[in-house]
């Protein structure tokens, strides 16, 4: 699981990014200049590893 960890640079990228602080996916997308598949892919990969567990917040969006 750690080989596989290092072996992608994307897994990497993310993971250093959301330790500094919680992102949402498409924040984690336009900083690190990734496609979406690319996100969707490492972000289920560290989910899967227990590298990052997910946490659901309220959007500032609407109704805020």
């Amino acid at each position: 699981m750690l080989l596989d960890l290092i072996g992608h640079k994307d897994h990497l990228h993310i993971l250093q990014a959301i330790q500094r602080k919680p992102m949402r996916f498409v924040q984690i997308q336009k900083i690190l200049d990734l496609y979406p598949v690319q996100v969707d892919r490492a972000v289920k990969f560290l989910r899967k590893g227990l590298w990052s567990i997910p946490r659901v917040a309220p959007s500032k969006g609407i109704g805020s």
